[in-house]
């Protein structure tokens, strides 16, 4: 990978213009990383990163009204980096998540993002330098590979669950490349924790739709109120059940919960949590 540019780098860009690549913490949290073969780390699950301050530029770019609000209550502040070097590797106790970066250019420098947002990710960051046009930033990216690795199937149904007499559909998402199966069962919970075949039957062929193909799993024909799981390809969903009254308490928790958390920019208070 290499950043090629128009014309030289101005200068009060240089030290503070770099080429970011960024990592998603949620695949990378308690999992390692090692730079240059001799220094060592821990993704960290919260952010805990020294800060230092940096005062606004004048020529920087106009920030939205709650940044800037932010940034005057806070302080201006930038995030040091975990981490420097060369060369650095990422999971490689993980084959799912293992990822190697080397860079012939300026050094690599580690970055958590949360420091400065709740929504920001991993950064992997090399400053551009200035006086630099051609291969301003060289980087060697060498990503794990597993022969002949399909995404695991996923199978959508309803959490809520579903009453007797409606229709049931799942739908199943497959990896283009996987021998899928062609039915599916329905497992009921009994009270000893057994699960029990219910139903089985066949899925629909796969319809092909952006990354991946999708079939749909009708069981309607169970109708015994209980506990379910739907059984595909050797993985369970999580438990849903059937019943009458399975939409009564539905809407309750809609209000109370989700709209609740999907209206950030409302203060909700819930007895003496806010």
């Amino acid at each position: 990978m290499s950043v090629n540019l128009d014309k030289p780098l101005p200068e009060k860009l240089a030290g503070r213009a770099g080429f970011n690549l960024e990592f998603l913490p949620s695949a990378y949290v308690d999992k390692t990383y090692a730079v240059d073969g001799s220094a060592f780390g821990i993704f960290p699950r919260s952010p805990q990163d020294p800060m230092r301050k940096v005062p606004p530029s004048p020529d920087d770019p106009k920030k939205l009204p709650y940044q800037q609000e932010w940034g005057e209550a806070k302080g201006y502040t930038q995030p040091l980096p975990l981490i420097t070097g060369k060369s650095i590797v990422f999971g490689p106790e993980d084959p799912l998540h293992h990822i190697g970066i080397t860079s012939e250019t300026g050094p690599l420098a580690l970055y958590d993002g949360r420091d400065r947002a709740q929504n920001g990710w991993f950064v992997l960051r090399t400053l551009i330098p200035s006086g630099k046009t051609e291969g301003a930033v060289v980087w060697h990216i060498h990503p794990s590979v597993i022969p002949n690795w399909t995404r695991p199937r996923v199978v959508a149904h309803s959490q809520v669950g579903y009453p007797p007499n409606f229709p049931k559909v799942a739908v199943i998402e497959l990896d283009p490349k996987f021998d899928a199966p062609k039915t599916a069962k329905v497992l009921r919970l009994a009270e000893d924790g057994a699960y029990r075949q219910a139903f089985e039957g066949p899925i629909s062929a796969p319809t092909p739709w952006l990354r991946y193909t999708y079939a749909k799993f009708d069981f309607s024909d169970v109708k015994q109120p209980g506990l379910y799981v739907i059984e595909y390809a050797g993985q369970r969903t999580d438990v849903f059940p059937i019943a009458k009254d399975v939409y009564s308490r539905t809407w309750q928790s809609t209000l109370d919960g989700y709209l609740a958390v999907e209206m950030d920019h409302v203060s909700v208070r819930e007895g003496y949590r806010l």
